[in-house]
């Protein structure tokens, strides 16, 4: 409450100075779907040096398309020029742009009727392009003709599906139609772009709405670089009130993995897809593993262990993908018993929780003897690759409960260890 009250003394503000001011874009349409309120925007009438003028604390962060953000009682709010655009030479920017006097003019230039609304500091509504009412028809539906507004902006096709799928939206047969026809000018769309309206439809609302509207489209197939997501592989995601839904899950990094199983794509062909779609190292990680982790588990089913071995491969698989990821899909394999069936996982749901309370050590920092009591083991107590990999076993025999995380036993188990290596050597 306390930033639209700042944001509304901007309003009065630049009103007493004699410009026209308004709220516009994402706070316009959040606040008639009685939404939480993130962040507002304001168009005026005044240039950028006008504004400047008027309020002490602002920040010029982008003068060349009119827009300074403005400091009020704490909070900064982008206060931009009424404008006009040019012809748009590379389907993302306009070659120019032109300040107006008239907030209509400034509304028509933008994407769909739900964000080219205003608002007057008192909430009056000024709707030219009927945004109201396709919020009321729940209709997602582009300003002017469609296909011209994604031949200006191509990134747009990408913002429909999402704003559909957030906002519970049907998306109007012209609109539609124009994406459709206008796909293949996603190859002029930056991957990070991509990627980043992938995050907001994967974590959003409604994920299930964005991969069917995806997968009808084809949009991911004219990207810049290939982005082999089998869609159709993955269709029980977004089937209506299927098990396997992955609006039901609250972990983005785990809705994604759940994607991807799905889909068929595995380890080292989704690492580089996602590196490709510019998703950081730590983020791929986290993604690959939950998927590894699964297929992991899902193996053993026809190995037919006993509860013993099955605890001790469970616990060496946990050590090896760490205690968040084991979490992650033990919580999975609790809230959605559907989604991962079979003796191994029933197994899991009621055991998998007390078998990682048990392991005694999740890293080397956790053992009770370091790097440098084994090289004193070693012949001549020469340094080598043999000591990690030595600290790896004995770290996975700690953590399987084969070995106590005692200082004394371990060295025996790596004397043990470090003989056998001599006796192979001497043999060979």
């Amino acid at each position: 409450m306390q930033m639209i009250e700042a944001a509304r003394e901007v309003l009065r503000q630049l009103s007493l100075k004699g410009f026209q001011a308004y709220f516009v874009g994402g706070f316009v349409r959040d606040r008639l779907l009685g939404r939480n309120i993130k962040d507002i925007d304001i168009a005026t009438s005044a240039t950028p040096a006008e504004v400047m003028s008027v309020f002490p604390k602002f920040v010029p962060t982008g003068l060349q398309h009119g827009t300074v953000t403005v400091i009020q009682d704490g909070h900064p709010f982008e206060v931009t020029t009424y404008r006009s655009e040019a012809e748009y030479t590379d389907y993302r920017r306009p070659s120019s742009v032109s300040f107006v006097q008239d907030v209509t003019e400034d509304l028509k230039r933008r994407d769909f009727t739900i964000n080219a609304m205003a608002m007057t500091s008192d909430f009056e509504l000024v709707d030219p392009f009927g945004g109201q009412a396709d919020l009321r028809d729940k209709l997602l539906r582009c300003v002017g003709d469609p296909g011209e507004r994604f031949r200006e902006d191509a990134l747009r096709m990408l913002r429909c599906i999402r704003f559909s799928a957030e906002y519970g939206l049907r998306v109007h047969t012209d609109t539609w139609k124009a994406l459709r026809d206008q796909a293949s000018l996603l190859q002029h769309i930056a991957l990070e772009r991509v990627r980043a309206e992938l995050e907001r439809m994967i974590g959003g609302a409604k994920p299930s709405q964005a991969l069917r509207l995806l997968y009808e489209s084809n949009l991911l197939h004219f990207a810049k670089k290939p982005v082999a997501i089998p869609l159709s592989r993955a269709e029980k995601l977004f089937a209506e009130e299927s098990a396997y839904s992955i609006d039901r899950m609250d972990d983005p990094l785990l809705r994604w993995a759940w994607l991807f199983v799905h889909s068929g794509v595995r380890t080292e062909q989704l690492r580089s897809l996602l590196l490709r779609l510019t998703f950081s190292k730590a983020v791929t990680k986290s993604i690959v593993e939950r998927v590894d982790l699964i297929d992991t588990v899902d193996s053993w089913e026809d190995q037919q262990l006993t509860a013993a071995q099955l605890s001790e491969r469970f616990k060496e698989t946990s050590l090896r993908f760490g205690l968040e990821t084991t979490e992650a899909i033990l919580k999975l394999a609790f809230t959605y018993e559907a989604c991962l069936t079979g003796k191994v996982w029933e197994q899991l749901r009621i055991q998998g929780q007390s078998w990682i309370a048990e392991i005694p050590v999740w890293g080397l920092k956790d053992l009770d003897i370091k790097g440098n009591d084994l090289q004193e083991l070693l012949p001549n107590k020469q340094a080598g690759p043999f000591i990690g990999l030595l600290l790896d076993r004995l770290l996975a025999d700690t953590a399987a409960g084969r070995v106590p995380n005692e200082r004394d036993t371990l060295l025996e188990r790596a004397r043990d260890a470090v003989e056998q290596l001599v006796e192979r050597g001497t043999q060979g």
